[in-house]
């Protein structure tokens, strides 16, 4: 055999100059140059005896006699150590212990542990050994096998489970201090941080459901303009960017617009009577109060800003 681009050295033995090696097994043989002492065949088949024979060609086209050694390739095997963890309401990281060998690719294949949905596959390099499963359903347990993949088929695999976190939701929620019109609402924060609140509302009787969006740093809202005797269910969401969290809701009822009680007339003089009563449920602004005498033709007439009354001495 001939080898061209001589690189010489010098064997310490002696003068002779090794220009290259020779290097065959079962497939074709491969020339190396002198300076270069290792080589690696790819894309064997695995469980296999190899026997590899290396030559030394020397530069007077001389040849040494075989050195030869042998070595069986490893085992197609599947991934090792699987674990999943990193848990979110939607989210599962799986991590494993690469396979043996030169593994083509990863194919994870995942579902419902319970058997609920389709069974869902992805693919990964032979060089990675995590990814991350998402879109997944909160609170669920999952069953994930990971499969290793070699150039003529499977390795083997390796089968885990996981079980997704409850959706985040508020706590504590709270609806208070009802008026004729208006119900305060208060609650604790989610955990995380969500980006904002939907809080909804409706009667709790049936209606169409009302939105009001909240800013992620304020956990409490003042409803207006509500149906006086009423109860809403009150509804609050927290929003963050991977999505919504879990519902948490509760209900108030806002007040009777109802009528003044106990009215007392009292303390006559010739020309003034008190009045007095019991305040009326809510938020009053004020009460208007409308006296005439019982006899004779003069109308009525009517104060809206005082309590205690002085009638005009013409009318007694």
């Amino acid at each position: 055999m001939m080898s061209t681009n001589c690189h010489g050295v010098h064997d310490v033995a002696g003068d002779l100059t090794l220009c290259g090696f020779v290097v065959s097994s079962s497939f074709p043989k491969t020339i190396l140059n002198g300076d270069e002492n290792t080589l690696v065949f790819e894309n064997l088949n695995p469980n296999t005896l190899y026997e590899v024979s290396i030559t030394a060609i020397y530069p007077d086209e001389s040849e040494s006699d075989d050195l030869t050694g042998s070595e069986r390739t490893t085992p197609k095997s599947g991934p090792r150590n699987l674990q999943v963890y990193n848990a979110t309401s939607n989210s599962l990281t799986v991590k494993w212990d690469p396979a043996s060998g030169r593994v083509q690719k990863y194919r994870i294949t995942y579902q419902p542990s319970a058997g609920e949905g389709n069974e869902q596959t992805t693919m990964v390099g032979g060089r990675q050994n995590s990814v991350l499963l998402q879109k997944l359903k909160p609170d669920t347990p999952y069953a994930i096998t990971v499969s290793s993949l070699y150039p003529d088929g499977e390795g083997g695999r390796m089968t885990g489970r996981g079980k997704t976190k409850p959706l985040n939701t508020v706590r504590n929620l709270r609806v208070y201090d009802p008026s004729t019109s208006t119900l305060n609402v208060r609650w604790d924060h989610a955990e995380g941080s969500p980006r904002q609140y939907k809080l909804f509302y409706a009667p709790t009787a049936g209606g169409p459901e009302e939105l009001v969006p909240i800013p992620g740093n304020t956990n409490y809202a003042i409803l207006r303009n509500l149906q006086p005797d009423t109860s809403y269910t009150v509804t609050v969401v927290p929003a963050y960017s991977e999505g919504d969290g879990g519902r948490t809701s509760d209900t108030g009822k806002t007040l009777v617009r109802g009528l003044a009680r106990n009215v007392q007339v009292y303390n006559p003089t010739p020309n003034s009577l008190d009045v007095r009563w019991g305040s009326a449920p809510g938020p009053v602004q004020q009460y208007r109060v409308v006296y005439s005498p019982l006899a004779g033709q003069r109308p009525s007439e009517s104060v809206s800003h005082a309590v205690v009354v002085e009638l005009d001495r013409r009318m007694l």
